[in-house]
């Protein structure tokens, strides 16, 4: 059963961070990016990063990526025992807040693995549609990615 009425707190992720959210990552994917990805991404002017913690211990993160007027959502996990509490959507309303505020009016897209039921959903409810499929796109295991995208001009954000 899903917990109901979490309090939590969505904050810019920085470098203090990286171990916890590496850790998550190792949970969450089959390819894992490393600590040093994260680190990367901190370190991109383009980079757009969150955590969210629940009793100061980050349970989820979002890493994206912002340039011109297109956008790359890169990673969204929620540690199993709090999926489905409303976090990955406030992940994502943070990044859609972001992109407002930067006058964002773009494209968003991602990379889903075409077995990952859950995240399909999360973002098609999110009004993500599919675009197209990559072949062979991830490894360990091989598998196809649904390239989804939200066009900020047909729905709004945040």
């Amino acid at each position: 059963m899903a917990k109901k009425n979490i309090q939590t707190i969505i904050r810019t992720m920085d470098y203090s961070d990286v171990a916890r959210v590496g850790a998550i990552e190792k949970l969450s994917f089959p390819s894992p990016w490393t600590e040093r990805s994260f680190k990367h991404e901190l370190e991109n002017d383009y980079s757009i990063n969150y955590v969210v913690s629940h009793l100061d211990v980050i349970i989820g993160y979002l890493c994206a990526q912002e340039i011109l007027d297109e956008a790359q959502i890169l990673k969204l996990a929620v540690l199993t025992e709090f999926r489905r509490c409303g976090i990955g959507t406030a992940l994502l309303n943070a990044l859609f807040m972001t992109l407002k505020q930067h006058n964002f009016s773009g494209k968003i897209f991602l990379e889903a693995r075409v077995s990952n039921a859950a995240a399909i959903e999360f973002y098609k409810k999110h009004d993500f549609r599919l675009l197209h499929i990559r072949k062979d796109y991830y490894d360990k295991p091989v598998e196809d990615a649904l390239v989804m995208m939200l066009d900020t001009k047909q729905h709004s954000i945040a």
